[in-house]
């Protein structure tokens, strides 16, 4: 076995209710030649954050990614009066590696 393409793209929507909660909703769709899969979703899962930064980490509270213990690396600069062009999503011990998303 070998010598197939195999691939995945995780994408993260970030939205605040009326009531002040940050929401997320997070997709992963998967391409594997050997089975001919193409764009798959095979994740789609919906949480919240956090109310608090803590340690330059804003976690998500429930969800897929607060079940592998994932949050929001905060820059030193705590995006102030900007918004970032992208975000870094870190993992839990032996969770992943760290995921870079883009704005849209």
């Amino acid at each position: 076995m070998g010598g197939y393409y195999i691939s995945s793209k995780s994408f993260l929507s970030i939205s605040k209710s009326n009531e002040g909660v940050f929401k997320y909703n997070y997709k992963t769709y998967v391409s594997d030649q050997m089975y001919g899969t193409e764009n798959k979703l095979m994740e789609n899962s919906f949480g919240t954050l956090s109310n608090q930064v803590s340690d330059k980490k804003w976690k998500f509270k429930t969800g897929i990614l607060s079940d592998k213990g994932s949050f929001i690396i905060v820059p030193e600069d705590n995006w102030e009066d900007y918004e970032p062009s992208f975000i870094s999503v870190g993992h839990g011990f032996q969770r992943g590696s760290n995921q870079k998303f883009l704005r849209k």
